[in-house]
């Protein structure tokens, strides 16, 4: 009977632990753009599962002749970007905010997003250096990745960062959601320009040949993304390519 309590208790926390870690990710988003002040330890683990977050698109958005380039990634891995703000960020002072000295300025690595991608690597000549670098050497970030490492440290974070296949299972989620978004966005527009034109949608006698479907496949010629999203079954696990009023 004893052990049969023991059992049930351990199963309650089992369950309190997944509830709370629901409803953590729910509250929490991986967009550092969107996502609010980090203020606790549920939250952090919640992130350090995840892993900074670093969106593979097709075409990063352009500003002032500037974009971001994913290479950064690798020289910089706690190097996050923000889709929603088209804007990087810094992984560890996210997770870490409140520490000495970031009171006093404006949280633009962790909160509000560095504006502009305009000499955010710097250029060549003496004392020309980056955003970046110049974040990096800061003592606020170093504070920061001093916490960081102290954190992931304990051994009850170690496991986290272990735990490979649920971390690369949210990666793919995010990054296929990413890609459904773009390929409806581009159907939007094909169904915006043919009422802005007054043109009909669909043929009277042959759905393949209407003006919806044949202007897709015209830009799937020059669209790789659509172009693999028509082609590619595994993105369609419903058989849904939005091109007739049965998908």
């Amino acid at each position: 009977m004893d052990r049969c309590n023991v059992l049930m208790t351990q199963i309650d926390t089992v369950s309190d632990n997944f509830t709370e870690k629901d409803t953590v990710s729910s509250k929490v988003h991986h967009d550092p753009g969107l996502r609010t002040k980090i203020t606790s330890d549920n939250q952090r683990q919640y992130l350090i599962m995840l892993g900074p977050h670093q969106p593979k698109l097709n075409i990063y958005p352009k500003r002032e002749a500037h974009r971001f380039n994913p290479s950064w990634n690798i020289e910089y891995p706690h190097l996050e970007y923000s889709t929603a703000k088209d804007s990087p960020y810094c992984f560890a002072c996210g997770l870490f905010p409140d520490i000495a000295g970031r009171q006093k300025s404006k949280a633009y690595w962790n909160e509000i997003g560095v504006t502009g991608w305009k000499k955010i690597k710097g250029s060549s000549g003496v004392n020309k250096i980056g955003k970046l670098q110049k974040h990096l050497t800061s003592e606020t970030h170093k504070s920061a990745l001093t916490d960081y490492c102290n954190y992931m440290k304990k051994s009850n974070n170690i496991n986290l960062m272990l735990d490979k296949t649920v971390r690369e299972r949210k990666i793919q989620e995010e990054s296929n959601q990413n890609f459904h978004k773009e390929v409806i966005c581009i159907l939007l527009d094909v169904t915006k320009t043919l009422a802005r034109q007054g043109l009909t949608f669909r043929g009277k006698v042959d759905d393949k040949n209407d003006n919806f479907r044949q202007i897709t496949y015209l830009l799937s010629r020059y669209c790789p993304l659509l172009k693999k999203w028509l082609n590619d079954s595994c993105y369609r696990p419903y058989h849904s390519t939005y091109l007739s009023p049965q998908s």
